[in-house]
């Protein structure tokens, strides 16, 4: 057979020709490996130095700088932490795998168990916790990192550990006052709201007041205000809402309405709150019903005893207390009344001194008892009222008074002054039992013990007044004060004497006229003092006033007057009367205090600003937010209408101040944007020159032009300083008045001049910072670059090797399957010739000989007559089974086609399905995986077919996971309910070839998705996936053939790849 022969030796010169040509290709692959092993030795030491560059960086940081190593067996280590160690720890880095130890224990478990998550997910780390350093300090600290896997397994942290220590007790105090606030407005017993002025309608209440109401928390903010408002309120309620918008305090009594109807009588107060960004009112509602009902009830009984209490109306002191304990007597109709004021004179007795004794008919005399023993005693202890309707001496066998009285009953009430303190009690006594307690008895002993207590408090205040009068003119004679009365009516001002003396006034040279009292006031003072005058008299309130004499020697004497409105006996106001004291020295020295204070003060509060804004750039590397407090800060300082950093840059167009970070007052625009250069002129010459630009008023520029700039950005004083770093970045601070102008002071100018050294380190660090992560961000992509190029190395290396031992199997496959393929359509003609044979023998010789008939039946003759066609036939078609094959394994291979050349890419699809067809049969533990075909009418294609097949391989083996994936996490019932499926369609487009491979798979994550095609990136088991196959994928399909690859994937519903190709 010559045929297949020279078939054969022309394919082994063919494959000859290619394995040469691979040789070349692999040689020169070592060749380029050889130079990027060079190429990464060099970027290695380029690498080291920069290390070294970053470890002097993290020497400056706030805070230390580590790396954390988690192997896959637990073991921890600290391959890098710096030198902050020592500071923030209290340790060596060296040391720092000790850092465990130092966790505070309430806190050991959360932050392994922060670790163990960030482990799990490579989430970022950010956990806060507390640490007790060898020296027993206690820190909170925050540890910021982002994990990331290594190839060996290892997860390892690159990040910082910060002091956060007073930030977390300024927050904790702060929780704590909120807490402490929201527990006040929940739990005070009156009613506590707010109410929008604007809509007249509350916004939050606090439970007292809708419970108050009888509604929830939900209905009564739902309820117009009027709803709940009674309408004989509605004009106090809207007289509330005028006030308060004028930013007064209301206050008054109205009436609410209650769910079921039930007026609510209220004590309503007032006053502007600010909330939500706008002025509310805050009320505060006090429900008073029981109060006015008892009210009304009181004045009706006094009403009632108004004539008895007449009796007494007209007296006081001794005369009073009589008149008071026969009225009782006669109301209550009992025989004895007594009054008595508690004595604490001697320490180890409390007595009460009689002060009015009725006795039956009369008065008896006066005595003072012991009050031990007695029922008086309860009264002065429990200050409430006691009551003993009988058998009282019975009650109190030590009471040496009741006897002789005869008493069978008793009831007291303490008397209280004004400030609810026991000053005395009246007992009521009777021969007989009393009947039981009745409201009138009780409305007529709270009245009269009312009135006596309030005049006993009289009594003593008088006795003390005149004490007090006493003391005073001593007083005044010892303090060198003295006194002073104006009469508004005879304009006559009287001194007391020696006040002359004590003002630095010749004797007897003061007129004695108002008139003469103003000459002598300081000009300045002079005003004040006759507005005070004017005031106290139209509100008739306290007069106080504090101001300078004009002597008429020129000297300087400081007053402190006091004084309040003097009557006439009809009560009208006819001028003032009070005390004067001179007050020079010790005002002299006090304003010297005060100049002295302030200065301290204000240089305490510019070290503080200085330390916060050095503190903020210590902790914090967000230059913007820095920018922003510094600002801040300033204005809030320096009291100036606007503060504002502005960046100086300069672009192929122009030069302009980018102005990023601002605080200005809210009736002035915001300047925030950019502003040419040259609309500033001079001032920008200077401030690029590193001058300090200082205007206390804009118009007194000789250039017209730079006034109308700076008056239509209604500058009126300015004071701006440059800003450099050692980058040559350049920016400025700028403070600026609008309102009125303004005098900058020198110790101004200084106190901006440190702001401005601490914002320009501020700028060097987050310079440094910037440097630092770039090249960081380089190193790193350069060595995914690396690794990525080795690794493709590699696999076209494996490629090249499937590729020859795929030729090798093809070709000694293929040879001995054309030889037994050929021969079988000849054997198969010889066997048809056999068998014709024998149909002749058996026509002509129907009768065989003995041995021959038991052969025939003994090989069953009539069986392989039937048999043997279908022998031939199953043969034949293992044949051409084995021949495809090997046909789709030299289709998916492409060896003898590497080159660009037009292919079907059905074919290519389906050699792929061929290999791939025993993961597709059904298995012990599942059902076959079906395959959909949906072919469009597609045209040859320009491509590399060998790399298309390998991203035809990649996408299906990964459905095939998938879908084994969920088939493993589902029952049979649910397999064959939902049968694992791969759909692939091919859809011709103009100019275009689409090619869709779905599966029902449980899809992916969008963070999957997102990192898919990423070199390395894989969800897979260690040792089942390197991270390659969908990179690859993406490589040839955009690279090599500029199409596009897009992944459509829906957790629990399937993922769908898209594969676009030019036609």
């Amino acid at each position: 057979m010559p045929g297949p022969a020279n078939n054969n030796q022309q394919q082994n010169g063919d494959l000859e020709q290619e394995n040469q040509r691979l040789r070349q290709q692999v040689r020169a692959l070592q060749q380029r490996n050889e130079t990027l092993t060079t190429q990464f030795d060099q970027r290695t030491r380029k690498l080291q130095a920069t290390e070294s560059r970053l470890q002097r960086l993290a020497t400056n940081l706030p805070g230390v700088i580590f790396q954390y190593c988690l192997a896959p067996d637990g073991t921890q280590s600290f391959p890098y932490v710096s030198e902050k160690s020592r500071e923030i720890y209290g340790i060596e880095p060296k040391h720092f795998a000790q850092v465990f130890e130092l966790v505070h224990p309430d806190d050991s478990d959360h932050l392994q168990a922060a670790i163990q998550q960030s482990a799990l997910t490579l989430n970022r780390f950010d956990c806060q916790y507390r640490i007790i350093t060898p020296s027993g300090t206690l820190k909170w600290l925050q540890a910021l990192s982002q994990p990331a896997r290594q190839d060996n397994g290892d997860i390892i942290w690159d990040g910082i550990v910060i002091d956060i220590s007073d930030r977390h007790v300024t927050e904790a105090q702060l929780r704590q006052q909120e807490a402490q606030y929201r527990q006040v407005f929940e739990t005070i017993i009156d009613g506590l709201g707010i109410v929008d002025l604007e809509q007249g309608q509350l916004v939050e209440v606090n439970p007292a007041y809708h419970q108050m109401h009888g509604y929830s928390y939900a209905e009564f903010l739902a309820l117009p205000y009027t709803d709940i408002v009674h309408p004989n309120s509605h004009e106090l309620l809207a007289q509330f809402i005028a006030d308060v918008k004028e930013g007064l305090i209301f206050t008054c009594q109205a009436q609410n309405v209650h769910r079921n109807g039930q007026i609510i009588d209220i004590e309503v107060k007032g006053l502007p709150f600010p909330y939500q960004g706008k002025t509310h009112a805050l009320v505060l509602v006090r429900d008073i019903s029981e109060k006015v009902r008892w009210q009304r009830e009181r004045d009706r009984q006094e009403q009632a005893l108004h004539s008895i209490v007449e009796g007494t109306a007209a007296h006081t002191g001794a005369e009073f207390f009589r008149a008071c304990a026969k009225s009782l007597a006669m109301a209550l109709e009992v025989a004895y009344v007594l009054i008595a004021e508690i004595d604490h004179s001697q320490a180890n007795k409390t007595l009460a001194n009689v002060i009015a004794f009725w006795m039956q008919t009369d008065f008896g005399e006066t005595f003072q008892y012991d009050l031990s023993g007695t029922p008086c005693h309860n009264v002065f202890e429990q200050g409430a009222v006691c009551r003993y309707a009988d058998s009282v001496q019975t009650l109190f066998p030590d009471d040496a008074y009741l006897a002789p009285m005869g008493a069978e009953s008793y009831v007291g009430i303490p008397l209280v002054d004004s400030q609810s303190n026991v000053v005395g009690l009246i007992a009521v006594l009777h021969t007989e039992a009393m009947a039981g307690a009745s409201e009138r008895q009780a409305s007529i002993l709270e009245i009269f013990a009312a009135r006596v207590g309030a005049e006993i408090e009289r009594v003593r205040a008088d006795k003390a007044l005149r004490e007090k009068d006493r003391i005073l003119q001593l007083t005044l004679q010892a303090g060198k004060m003295g006194c002073w009365s104006w009469n508004r009516l005879t304009n006559e001002v009287v001194w007391s004497d020696g006040v002359e003396e004590i003002l630095g006034l010749e004797a007897n040279s003061f007129g004695g006229t108002f008139e003469e009292y103003l000459g002598l006031i300081y000009p300045d003072d002079l005003d004040t003092v006759q507005q005070a005058i004017s005031q106290a008299l139209a509100t008739e309130q306290e007069y106080r006033i504090e101001h300078r004499l004009l002597l008429p020697d020129g000297a300087i004497q400081w007053l402190r007057a006091k004084g309040e409105i003097w009557r006439d006996e009809q009560g009208e106001a006819i001028g003032l009367l009070g005390s004067v004291f001179n007050d020079t020295p010790h005002k002299l020295a006090e304003i010297a205090l005060v100049e002295s204070t302030e200065q301290i003060q204000q240089q305490a509060k510019q070290e503080q600003l200085l330390n916060q804004i050095a503190n903020q750039i210590r902790t914090s590397l967000e230059l913007d937010r820095i920018l922003e407090i510094t600002v801040r800060e300033i204005k809030r300082f320096l009291g100036v209408d606007r503060c504002h950093f502005a960046w100086h840059v300069r672009d192929e167009a122009e030069a302009y101040w980018d102005v990023i970070a601002e605080e200005c007052h809210p009736d002035f625009p915001s300047f925030v944007g950019k502003h040419p250069v040259a609309n500033f002129k001079i001032l920008s010459d200077l401030l690029e020159h590193q001058k300090i630009v200082k205007l206390d008023d804009v118009t007194i520029l000789d250039d017209p032009e730079l006034q109308q700039t700076l008056a239509a950005l209604g500058n009126r004083s300015m004071l701006v300083l440059p800003v450099c770093a050692e980058s040559g970045n350049f920016g400025i601070i700028a403070c600026i008045q609008h309102h009125a102008l303004r005098l900058w002071r020198d110790e101004e100018v200084e106190f901006l001049e440190g702001i401005v050294a601490q914002v320009a380190i501020a700028i060097n660090q987050a310079d440094l910072l910037a440097q630092s992560q770039t090249r960081a961000q380089e190193l790193e992509a350069l060595l995914v670059k690396f690794q990525y190029t080795q690794t493709q190395l590699v696999q076209s290396e494996k490629m090249s090797s499937l590729g020859q031992m795929v030729a090798g199997v093809a070709h000694e496959i293929n040879n001995p399957v054309g030889f037994i393929h050929g021969n079988l359509t000849h054997a198969h003609q010889y066997m048809e010739d056999l068998l014709g044979l024998c149909v002749l023998y058996q026509q002509h010789y129907p009768n065989p000989h003995p041995q021959i008939r038991d052969e025939i039946e003994a090989i069953d003759l009539e069986f392989l007559k039937a048999d043997l066609p279908h022998l031939f036939q199953s043969m034949k078609v293992g044949t051409n089974r084995i021949g495809a094959i090997v046909k789709s394994l030299r289709t998916f291979s492409r060896l003898d086609e590497a080159a660009l050349k037009d292919i079907d890419l059905h074919e290519g699809i389906d050699s792929t399905l061929m290999i791939l067809q025993t993961r597709l049969r059904a298995q012990d533990w599942r059902p076959e995986i079906k395959v959909i075909k949906d072919y469009g009418d597609l045209p040859r294609v320009q491509c590399y077919a060998g790399q298309l097949n390998q991203v035809f391989m990649n996408i299906l083996s990964n459905a095939i996971d998938a879908l084994e994936e969920r088939d493993r996490a589902c029952t049979n019932t649910q397999r064959q309910a939902n049968q694992s499926q791969i759909c692939i369609q091919t859809v011709k487009k103009t100019n275009q070839i689409l090619i869709r491979i779905s599966d029902n798979g449980d899809g992916m994550s969008e963070e999957t998705q997102f990192r898919l095609f990423d070199p390395f990136f894989t969800t897979k088991e260690v040792g089942k996936g390197t991270g390659l196959g969908m990179a690859i994928a993406h490589q040839i399909i955009t690279e090599k053939h500029g199409g596009t690859i897009e992944c459509r994937s829906e957790l629990g519903v399937g993922t769908t790849f898209t594969i676009t190709l030019a036609q």
